[in-house]
């Protein structure tokens, strides 16, 4: 938490954002009962690595009994200690900016049209509404940082809110020499222009390197604890 979370984060966004208690637990998953006329037919348990709504809590989960359709997130390797460490760091600077703790420039919106409805389905890449040609890039899934995810077909563009965190994410999630080659500024010059603009603001007005989080830390060695598969013979 201290290499991978804290070193990329400061009070100045965190504040309002932290819960009064953040767990690291063992085994946190939710259970679904099928039943039928009183009978229980089968259960399903489906691990949470994060829980980042509660009332005076937040719980970070990596290690757990798997469910093999489903397993933790468990950072063995540096791939998934990367998904990890973005699944903590996206939901906090997202919540940062909903609280008015990240304020977004008046000229982020500049560009934008946020009413005109956007096309996105395949095919579509040559319509002066594709939603890459008018500048949204689509956002980060934060429940696993596994994918970007794409406006809908025909629907109306996000917020100017929602199109600024999207930016945050996607800045999070790529380094710069990957957007590049996702977003090719010859293509797609807003987009180019405001990735530019996104991460020199949140460098320079809150100090959060959004190509640093992305890259990760120069060491990326972290000796992980063997988890015992009886949590009861845990030292």
């Amino acid at each position: 938490m201290k290499k991978h979370i804290f070193a990329y984060i400061n009070p100045q966004v965190t504040s309002k954002v932290l819960p009064m208690y953040w767990y690291l637990a063992y085994n946190v998953y939710s259970k679904s009962v099928i039943e039928l006329g009183g009978v229980i037919l089968g259960t399903y348990i489906v691990p949470i690595n994060e829980i980042d709504n509660g009332l005076d809590y937040w719980s970070t989960c990596m290690f757990g009994e798997d469910n093999p359709d489903d397993p933790f997130f468990t950072p063995t390797d540096r791939a998934t200690l990367d998904k990890r460490r973005k699944m903590i760091l996206g939901p906090i600077i997202e919540k940062a900016v909903k609280a008015g703790n990240i304020v977004i420039p008046t000229d982020f919106e500049t560009g934008f049209d946020h009413k005109t409805s956007l096309v996105s389905s395949l095919g579509t890449e040559e319509d002066p509404n594709y939603y890459l040609t008018r500048g949204y890039p689509g956002t980060v899934n934060t429940y696993k940082f596994l994918r970007i995810t794409t406006p809908d077909h025909n629907k109306l563009p996000p917020t100017n809110e929602e199109t600024f965190i999207g930016y945050i994410l996607i800045s999070m999630f790529y380094n710069q020499a990957e957007i590049a080659e996702e977003y090719p500024a010859d293509k797609y010059p807003l987009i180019a222009e405001k990735f530019s603009l996104v991460q020199k603001y949140m460098k320079e007005k809150y100090h959060i390197d959004l190509d640093a989080i992305a890259n990760g830390p120069d060491d990326w060695d972290l000796p992980l604890p063997t988890i015992s598969e009886n949590p009861n013979e845990r030292e």
